[in-house]
């Protein structure tokens, strides 16, 4: 094929007469124009995913990439080099603050966004391996929890959390046994609004999360698992910010298992001290 034209032909096959070979040799011009725009279409949806990503779409009008993010700004061409601006989040800025004691973050806006983010970042705080010291649990149902809630929380967080850490073999302080590691994460995949009353402050929002826990390192009889739940969150607006009120866990959706080998105890191990968790917001 031409390089110039890589839809004409100028090979004649044998048996073929002069003028099927000069047909043949035709351009396609439908062919021509298919493949043009073919290649249209793709440059549009990069540039729309592009844009997307800029925050240029109807993602709200908070704290995002500022003018200059948005698609329809004049001065944002192809030939702009990316700023800092193009990388910001949209949306309502997440959250005001962190709890001192706990690193929770805090001071949510009284939105949807506002409320499914508390509850997303009240669920990993709920799903970590903190809850299975005294003090630090105490803490987190502090930092969290809604006034009226409080002590019924504490109250039943202290029996949940007591008896889990007997069925793991825990020292009284929530740590491991000696020569082993505990992991417990809770991971958040997605959340979703049951009920929302942002103008009565009442919210209920579910996470649907990933949780790993166990005892990693030689000799473990509970080693390092992996558990698929849904937690569910009633939420109340309370001095400017969500709170925790009640919770509750069903499991499930679980996908199907991968077809992976299952990682060493010195590998987990690593893991957990190389990678740290996340805050979370929408």
């Amino acid at each position: 094929m031409s390089a110039e034209d890589p839809h004409t032909r100028t090979t004649r096959y044998p048996g073929e007469s002069e003028d099927e070979a000069r047909e043949a040799r035709r351009p396609r011009p439908l062919r021509t124009l298919a493949a043009v725009l073919g290649v249209a279409a793709l440059l549009v949806a990069a540039l729309v995913l592009v844009h997307q990503l800029q925050g240029g779409g109807s993602g709200g009008s908070g704290g995002g990439g500022g003018s200059q993010a948005r698609g329809g700004d004049a001065a944002s061409t192809a030939s702009s080099r990316p700023s800092a601006e193009s990388t910001r989040p949209t949306g309502q800025r997440p959250v005001k603050g962190t709890d001192p004691s706990t690193g929770i973050p805090i001071g949510y806006s009284r939105t949807d966004e506002g409320a499914e983010s508390a509850a997303t970042n009240y669920a990993v705080a709920l799903g970590s391996s903190d809850m299975y010291n005294d003090a630090s649990r105490h803490d987190i149902i502090g930092a969290i929890a809604a006034s009226g809630s409080k002590t019924q929380l504490l109250s039943t967080t202290d029996r949940a959390w007591s008896f889990s850490r007997q069925q793991f073999a825990l020292n009284p302080d929530g740590s491991a046994p000696s020569g082993l590691t505990f992991v417990c994460r809770s991971v958040p995949v997605g959340s979703r609004a049951v009920k929302l009353d942002t103008s009565a402050g009442a919210a209920t929002i579910a996470v649907w999360s990933n949780g790993l826990i166990g005892l990693s390192g030689s000799g473990s009889t509970k080693p390092v698992t992996e558990s698929w739940f849904t937690l569910t969150l009633n939420l109340t607006w309370q001095n400017n910010d969500w709170k925790l009120v009640s919770s509750s866990q069903k499991d499930g959706p679980a996908p199907v298992s991968a077809d992976q080998r299952a990682a060493t105890s010195k590998e987990i191990d690593n893991a957990v001290r190389e990678f740290g968790g996340f805050t979370y917001a929408r």
